[in-house]
This record gives structure tokens, sequence and C-alpha cells, in this order.
């Protein structure tokens, strides 16, 4: 009997730990989906000033980067969505219709609605709400990440002790 408690007090304990450290991976996510953002934008940015490259050129060539895909989802579906025929601004819609980031990235939808000139402005203009965003997560990470683990292995240790 005392090893079967031995074991599930270990178990118990790991699984603490172990969702400490889950939380505090998902706030280094945010960061590195904040990151990618910023780097989609910094792209976005130079091939419409120097190359003139329609949006929705743009976007289907930014979801052949597995890398900032994999960090940026509605990437994909938005391709999809313009290969279906649909527009460039209803497909940045409707790909961020469910994305936990749609706020940061909704303004996408009016590249290319004006000059050279306005869509850089709307880059601009996303680009440091991004930054704000990314400053934002680093904080709260350093604030947080630290605490979740420790938090994640005292509640393993506080219901360890309530097993004994």
């Amino acid at each position: 009997m005392f090893i079967v408690k031995l074991l599930a007090s270990m178990l118990v304990l790991c699984s603490g730990i172990g969702f400490g450290f889950y939380s505090s991976f998902k706030l280094s996510d945010e960061e590195s989906i904040i990151e990618a953002g910023i780097s989609m934008l910094e792209g976005i940015s130079s091939k419409i000033r120097y190359s003139a490259v329609p949006c929705d050129k743009i976007v289907r060539g930014l979801a052949k980067d597995e890398t900032l895909v994999e960090k940026l989802p509605f990437l994909t579906v938005c391709k999809a969505l313009i290969k279906g025929g649909v527009s460039y601004p209803r497909a940045v819609e409707e790909s961020l219709k469910d994305d936990k980031h749609r706020e940061s990235f909704i303004m996408l939808s009016e590249l290319g609605a004006g000059d050279v000139e306005h869509s850089l402005g709307v880059i601009s203009i996303m680009n440091e709400k991004l930054k704000t965003e990314l400053a934002s997560a680093r904080e709260k990470k350093s604030k947080y990440g630290k605490m979740y683990k420790t938090l994640g292995a005292l509640a393993g240790a506080a219901v360890v002790i309530l097993i004994w």
C-alpha cells in the first residue's frame, strides 16, 4: 500500500509541475506568434514597396513558409479562400473569424484597397500595434512565467501532502 501511495504522490507532483511548465510555455508561444506577425508584416511591406505584387499573391507566397504558417495558421485558410475565388479582403476577414489574434491582424484586409502609401501606412499601424503587444507579452512572460512553474510545483506538493 505504501508503494502505491508513493507512486500516486509522485504522479500528482509531476502533474502539477507539468501543468506549471505548460502554462509557462503558452506565454512563450504567444510571444513567438507576435514575433512571426511582425516578421510577416516586414515581408509584406518590402513586397508592396519594391515589387508592387498584389496582396493575394503576397499571401499565397507567405502561406508557403512553413515556419510562418505554423505560428499564423490563418494564412493557410486565407490562401485556400483566395484560390476558391473569394476576394482578398473577404478572405482575410473569413480566415481570421475564429482566430484569437483577429484584432491584431484584421487590418490586413485593408491592404490593396488604396495606393502603395495607404498600404504601407496600414502596415506601419499594424507593426506598431504588434510591437506594443510584443512588449506586453514579454512583460507578462517575465512576470508570470516563473510563477506558473512554481505554482504548479506547489499545487502538486500541496495535493501530495493532503494524500499523506
